[in-house]
């Protein structure tokens, strides 16, 4: 308060000046309040306006999150069923080979008895037609002993029926 600015009366100051004097610093003071309201309210907006564009900012980074999880639970869903997909597929492979295998082992086991059979029924063969050419050489030098063989007239060559060695 500056007291030089107020008038003097006879008793003490003026009460027009001292109301005056109020009235003026009232309006300053109302000014600056005024004043300091409008800052407040511009730095509201402003601050609104911030608020505003961080929650979209955050909007987008949770939509961007969300899409991010779903991406990586679809990864990971197709990661897995490609591995199911492919220990069935080894398990599969596995049962067709033990399969073959063992089908291929069958028919190895069938080929085996049949050659041997083939074996010993062409040795039986073999054994056979020996003893029948034994007997057959037996018969014939036998009978070759027997038989006596008569000159032809003429003096014919028999040489086509030699027996050859």
């Amino acid at each position: 308060m500056k007291l030089d600015e107020l008038k003097k009366g006879w008793f003490g100051y003026q009460k027009a000046s001292v109301y005056q004097y109020i009235t003026t610093l009232e309006e300053t003071c109302s000014a600056k309040l005024a004043q300091q309201e409008e800052q407040a309210r511009q730095a509201e907006a402003s601050y609104q306006a911030r608020i505003r564009q961080l929650e979209e900012e955050l909007s987008q980074l949770r939509q961007k999150y969300e899409k991010q999880q779903e991406e990586t639970l679809m990864v990971s869903s197709v990661l897995l069923d490609a591995k199911r997909y492919a220990n069935q597929m080894r398990q599969d492979a596995q049962e067709q080979d033990a399969q073959a295998r063992q089908g291929l082992e069958q028919e190895y086991a069938q080929a085996r008895g049949e050659i041997e059979r083939c074996r010993r029924q062409a040795g039986r063969l073999r054994d056979l037609f020996r003893t029948l050419l034994e007997e057959l050489d037996q018969k014939a030098e036998a009978y070759a002993e027997q038989t006596v063989v008569p000159e032809l007239p003429g003096g014919g060559n028999l040489s086509l029926f030699q027996r050859k060695d």
